[in-house]
C-alpha cells in the first residue's frame, strides 16, 4: 500500500523532523540511508527542518554533520534557527509572570528541574548526583543529561536570574502520581503550555502558551511564503501531536506512541528501520 494514496505529493515543499525516536535511530544516530534521503530531498528543492525538544547546543553531532538541513525549531518551537547561518530568526519564551507563579513546583526537593534558555540546558548538580530519585534510571539516560547539562548549585537562584530568558522548563519525578498532580496544577495556568509524558522517565515539559513546535513551523511556513498544506512532519510523542495536527501530511513513526500513530496520516517504519527514508522514497518517486 502507497504512504501517499489519496495524498497530493505535489503541495508538499517543507519537511520537518523531530529528532529523538525519529529522524535518529535508536542508538541517537542518523543512519546512512536515511541522511542519503534527506540529500535527495534537498537537491529535489525541499526546505529541510528540524522540531525538537532539544536546545540547539544539545544537537548530537551526527546533525551537525548533515548541511542539507535547513532551519532548526528548538526547545519545542522557543526558537527557529537558520543552521546554515546560525542565527535566531524566531523565538517565544516563557513570560516571566507564569514562571513566578510555579516557582515552588521549579524549587521542590523532589523534583528535578531542567532550565533551558541561551540555546543551552541546566540542571542542578545535586539532582546529578541523584539520578535515580528523580527517574533517571538508565546508563544511556544519565549519559545524556550529563554531556548536554551544565550543573549549577541553586536552580532557583538560575531561574530568578534568566527569568526573562527562558525558553522551556522540563521536570522529571520519581513517582508518577506527583508527575500526574504537578502537571495538573502547572496547566491550570493560561500562560503556559504543559506536556505531560512516561517515556524515558516521568516528565513535564513547560513552555509559554504561545509557543508549540506547530506555531513555530507556522511562522516557518509564512517566512517561505508557505502555507500548512506545503508542510508534512514526522513525529513520534505527546510533544509532536499540536505539529502534527497542524501539517498538511503528518507521519508517525511505527514506534510512536498510540495516541500519535492514530492522529497520523502516514504511519510508517519505526526510527530503527529508516521509516523516514521510505516515505522520502515515495515522495521523491
Amino acid at each position: 500500500m502507497s504512504f501517499f494514496e489519496n495524498i497530493d505529493k505535489k503541495k508538499i515543499r517543507l519537511l520537518a523532523f523531530d529528532l529523538d525516536g525519529t529522524l535518529l535511530d535508536p542508538t541517537s544516530h542518523v543512519t546512512l540511508r536515511t541522511r542519503e534521503a534527506l540529500e535527495r530531498a534537498s537537491r529535489a528543492g525541499y526546505v529541510l527542518a528540524l522540531a525538537t525538544g532539544r536546545v540547539y547546543t544539545s544537537f548530537p553531532a551526527d546533525i551537525a554533520e548533515i548541511d542539507v538541513l535547513d532551519y532548526a525549531v528548538s526547545s519545542n518551537g522557543a526558537h527557529i534557527v537558520d543552521l546554515k547561518t546560525g542565527s535566531t530568526v524566531y523565538e517565544s519564551l516563557i513570560p516571566a509572570p507564569a514562571v513566578r507563579r510555579i516557582m515552588g513546583w521549579l524549587t521542590a526537593p523532589d523534583i528535578m528541574t531542567e532550565v533551558f534558555f541561551g540555546h543551552n540546558a541546566y540542571m542542578s548538580r545535586h539532582c546529578a548526583e541523584h539520578f535515580e530519585d528523580y527517574g533517571i534510571l538508565t546508563d544511556r539516560r544519565k549519559h545524556y543529561m550529563l554531556t548536554t547539562r551544565a550543573q549549577v548549585d541553586d536552580i532557583g537562584a538560575l531561574i530568578e536570574e534568566h527569568i526573562a530568558e527562558l525558553e522551556n522548563l522540563k521536570l522529571d519525578f520519581g513517582d508518577y502520581d506527583r508527575q500526574l498532580a504537578v502537571s495538573d496544577e502547572i496547566a491550570k495556568d493560561p500562560e503556559l503550555t504543559v506536556v505531560c509524558y512516561q517515556h524515558l522517565g516521568l516528565g513535564v515539559e513547560i513552555s509559554g502558551s504561545a509557543t508549540s513546535k506547530a506555531t513555530a513551523l507556522s511562522e516557518l511556513c509564512s517566512m517561505l511564503g508557505f502555507t500548512s498544506e506545503n508542510l508534512m512532519v514526522f513525529g513520534d510523542s505527546n510533544n509532536d501531536v499540536h505539529m502534527m495536527s497542524a501539517a498538511g501530511v503528518s507521519v508517525a513513526m511505527g514506534n510512536a506512541t498510540d495516541n500519535v500513530k492514530a492522529m497520523a496520516d502516514i504511519v510508517c517504519p519505526s526510527n530503527g528501520e529508516d521509516g523516514i527514508a521510505d516515505v522520502i522514497d515515495e515522495l521523491l518517486a
